[in-house]
Parts: C-alpha cells; sequence; structure tokens
C-alpha cells in the first residue's frame, strides 16, 4: 500500500530540502547518507506513535527472517481462586494453562516525495532533520491510523486460529452509552471502566481525540501528567490519568460527534488487546530522474496489526436515535 503526503506535507518538504547547496548538473540528494537518513526517520517515527504505546507487544520476530505472517501467543491466565490451601498429606489439583494464538499478517507502508531540482536550488534550511521529521511523521501516522481503525471496527472477522466462524469484535467489546452525545465525563468513564474491570480485564488506557481532551482535562478528577511530575514532550501520546487509566491523545482518533452510535473514546486492557508485528522498520531510498531534472525519496514500513482479545476493547459510544 503507497501513502503520498498531502499538498501541505508536500509543500513543507520542498521548501525545507531547499537547504541543499546547489551544484550545477549534480544530484543534491546524492550527499545525504541514506543509512543516517534512515536512522533520523525511525527516530522520528517512533517519537510520533501513540498507538504502539498501547499494544500488547511489538513483535519483530519478522526482522531479517523469512515469511510475512507470525502467531502471537500469551499464556493462560491462573486465578486467585486456582491457588489451593492444602492440608498435609493432601494432593494438589493441576492447573492447565492454554496457549491461543492470532496469526498478524505485515503490509508495506509506503511515502513517496518527488523533489525537483529547482526547489533544491533555492534552499535555506537543514535537509536531513525536516525530511525526517515530515516522512516519519507521515509514517507515524499511517500506523495510528491502522491501529486505531481496527479497534474501532466493529465489523472486523476476528482471526480464525483464536475465535469461531465469523465472529466479530463487535460480538465481544463492550459498549458505555455517553449520558451526553460526544461529550466524554467521569462517571461515563468510570462507569464502563468498571464493568470491564469486574469481568476481570484489566483496562488501563483511554485512546481519544484532542477536542475530547481539551474538554476532559477539566474534569475535577483527571490528573495532567505535568501535575505528576512527568513532561510533555510531544502534542500527542500520553497526557494525564483518569480512572486508573493513562489517557492518550492521537489525530487518528474520532472527533467530537453527536451522531448516533460513533464511538467518542475507546478502552483498553493493553496488555492482550491488539498486537503489532514489524517486518522493517522504516526505510530510506533514493532514486534520481535524470532525464526529468528531479529526485524521488522513498521512506517505508511493513507491519501489521491484529486483535488478540476483543474483549480488552470498551467503546464509549453516542446514544442510539
Amino acid at each position: 500500500m503507497s501513502t503520498k503526503l498531502n499538498q501541505r506535507e508536500l509543500k513543507n518538504v520542498e521548501q525545507v530540502l531547499k537547504s541543499v547547496d546547489a551544484g550545477v548538473g549534480a544530484s543534491e540528494i546524492e550527499n545525504i547518507d541514506p543509512q543516517t537518513f534512515a536512522d533520523m526517520v525511525l527516530r522520528q517515527t517512533r517519537a510520533n506513535m501513540v498507538m504502539r504505546d498501547v499494544a500488547a507487544d511489538v513483535d519483530r520476530s519478522l526482522v531479517g527472517a523469512p515469511g510475512s505472517t507470525t502467531d502471537y501467543r500469551e499464556i493462560g491466565a491462573i486465578d486467585e481462586e486456582d491457588v489451593e490451601t492444602k492440608q498435609e498429606f493432601e494432593g494438589t489439583d493441576e492447573q492447565t494453562l492454554e496457549f491461543p494464538a492470532v496469526r498478524v499478517e505485515v503490509d508495506v507502508h509506503q511515502v513517496l516525495v518527488p523533489i525537483s531540482d529547482e526547489t533544491m536550488e533555492d534552499a535555506n534550511l537543514n535537509v536531513e532533520e525536516a525530511v525526517a521529521e515530515e516522512i516519519g511523521e507521515a509514517l507515524a501516522q499511517k500506523n495510528d491510523s491502522q491501529a486505531y481503525d481496527l479497534v474501532t471496527d466493529e465489523d472486523y472477522v476476528l482471526d480464525d486460529k483464536k475465535y469461531d466462524g465469523d465472529e466479530t469484535l463487535g460480538d465481544h467489546a463492550y459498549t458505555g452509552t455517553l449520558e451526553t452525545d460526544g461529550r466524554l465525563t467521569f462517571e461515563d468513564i468510570n462507569s464502563l471502566a468498571g464493568q470491564m474491570r469486574q469481568d476481570d480485564q484489566p483496562v488501563d488506557a483511554l485512546v481519544i481525540s484532542e477536542q475530547h481532551a481539551h474538554e476532559l482535562v477539566n474534569e475535577e478528577k483527571f490528573h495532567l501528567a505535568n501535575e505528576r511530575g512527568d513532561q510533555l514532550g510531544r502534542t500527542e501520546g500520553r497526557i494525564g490519568r483518569i480512572s486508573r487509566m493513562d489517557v492518550y491523545v492521537t489525530s487518528k482518533a474520532n472527533a467530537f460527534s453527536e451522531d448516533p452510535e460513533e464511538i467518542q473514546g475507546v478502552m483498553l486492557a493493553s496488555d492482550r488487546a491488539f498486537v503489532e508485528a514489524v517486518k522493517r522498520e522504516p526505510r530510506m531510498e533514493m532514486d534520481r530522474k535524470v532525464r526529468e531534472g528531479y529526485d524521488v525519496i522513498v521512506g517505508n514500513m511493513r507491519y501489521g496489526h491484529e486483535i488478540y482479545d476483543a474483549s480488552a476493547v470498551g467503546w464509549l459510544k453516542n446514544a442510539s436515535e
């Protein structure tokens, strides 16, 4: 799958690439070390990923190995009631552990940026940092978008290695109805979290949009991250806590809406809800189009996501009509 930068991002990239010292008739991109460039993109991508922070696992076993799928497996739980108080000479019942698995497939996700010679000839800024930031953010946004779309897709058909037939995420995920459409309150959040915890789902993450965050921070029982001694180093990511959950903001989350049954917040038991498999971390490639007079910079990653425990997902939704 190939993803092109939008017009604003492309314009920004073309502007920052003007920092290269122009050489008559020569490619200005060839002076950039691809490995250094790739490392910079990797740092930018990782720094801007939000949904990866709430994944149960980021499996890198496919990196450098054959194949495009991997099985993620989690050991079954031993609960308190399985622990016996025994008397002398009495035997202890054996416990059977299950190892259910899901299969994760990976796909290529790519950004292609053409840069004309005319653009580079007028350069006045740092090329590597600016392009790394643009491409890194674009790749991170793609990753966030795919992971968020996965955990909010009611019709997503679950992996048949663990689930039967045509079971969907909507068949298992929890749902809490908002008292007021579009508005997240402590009472709504705490109610759904409590319901999931009663069923032994250790929900610990809430993913919302920036719009919802602006209102939620005003809730009396919301604790801003910087009030707890942390530094807010990103405009997206973890912003605080509420109802014993870390709150994460991503630009890919559903914005404020009063549409019936629209998901306004996603709760996750982050140790089991979904997993990510990585085959290829950000990689940079460069190609010179001599006759056309431009360079092409390509950044790509190869990864995939899969639901592991559909019951570890909860949705805060508007009421139905």
